[in-house]
């Protein structure tokens, strides 16, 4: 054995003690997930991790308009991320609280918590079935940010973006929605609105073939023919991918407000309805103005000449 290994080459011994110093490295077989918030408002996302033998390094923070932040997981992790909106601290008894994702820790960090719905959910287990990472989007608890998952540098047969891109409260059925006042900020899943066995797929309906698709889970299939819209979705795709990094962006095909937006744009309008409003006035409410006609250009019929013979 002592003979053998003086007869590797110098460069195969260095090959080998940096394969080995890789994989002794902390953080070496690990994947990294971008958070990035492309929304107009703050969005705090949070983390759940289901696996029981990968925790990540945090599990709750914010992320302002037009930021990002890095998360870094084992790579046997799974579990899911998603974002919390409407957060604010009592003043008075300090506690933390969301009023869509909200995780019920009343910290930022949710601290093993799970979300409450509505609540767009990005889901994954790294390394799993033949070393692939499997990963999706749920809209099963509702909807309440747009989120999309998109792999980084990753190779495999199914290993593309997939998310729930749009705005489902824009068109949430009314009996699902929730409100911030007046503004829609959330859309719920069926289940959690309506209490119904068949809309939670229980009882009875807990098997593939009598948990069927309702005209709520359809209106979501629709509008994210991607994302899972109710527990037996097992016609959606499946995505899988080889991959160390994954983005996750909320709102992202969100168009980001420019200065001329926020200061200019609101002058234009109200110069634009000025002058159209002087327009209706002047064709339409003004009193006629009167006519006058001048007599010396009216021709007069000539009076009839009488002739004596």
């Amino acid at each position: 054995m002592y003979l053998s290994f003086h007869l590797l080459r110098p460069t195969s011994v260095f090959s080998f003690l940096l394969v080995t110093l890789h994989l002794l490295l902390p953080g070496a077989n690990s994947a990294v997930f971008t958070l990035i918030n492309k929304c107009n408002y703050a969005v705090w996302p949070a983390a759940l991790t289901t696996s029981t033998n990968a925790t990540l390094p945090t599990t709750g923070l914010i992320l302002k308009s037009g930021k990002t932040s890095t998360v870094t997981a084992p790579d046997t992790w799974s579990g899911r991320f998603w974002g919390r909106t409407d957060c604010n601290i009592d003043s008075v008894t300090g506690k933390f609280s969301c009023l869509t994702g909200n995780c019920g820790s009343e910290k930022l960090a949710c601290n093993g918590k799970g979300p409450e719905p509505p609540t767009t959910l990005a889901q994954f287990s790294l390394s799993s079935e033949g070393g692939l990472d499997f990963y999706n989007v749920s809209v099963v608890d509702g909807f309440n940010v747009p989120i999309l998952v998109v792999p980084v540098g990753g190779s495999g047969e199914n290993c593309s973006s997939t998310g729930c891109p749009v705005d489902l409260n824009n068109e949430c059925p009314t009996n699902l929605r929730v409100y911030n006042k007046s503004k829609v900020v959330g859309c719920q899943g069926a289940c959690s609105a309506l209490k119904l066995k068949q809309f939670c797929c229980v009882g009875k309906y807990s098997s593939p073939k009598t948990c069927e698709l309702s005209s709520y889970s359809l209106a979501f299939k629709r509008a994210c023919p991607d994302a899972y819209s109710y527990p037996y979705d097992y016609g959606t795709k499946t995505f899988s991918c080889s991959s160390e990094s994954y983005n996750i962006i909320f709102c992202p095909f969100s168009k980001k407000k420019t200065l001329f937006d926020t200061l200019f744009r609101p002058f234009v309008i109200l110069i634009s309805v000025s002058v159209v409003i002087g327009i209706v006035v002047r064709c339409c409410w003004c009193p006629a103005q009167k006519q006058y006609v001048d007599t010396s250009v009216i021709v007069r019929p000539a009076r009839p000449m009488l002739v004596y013979y």
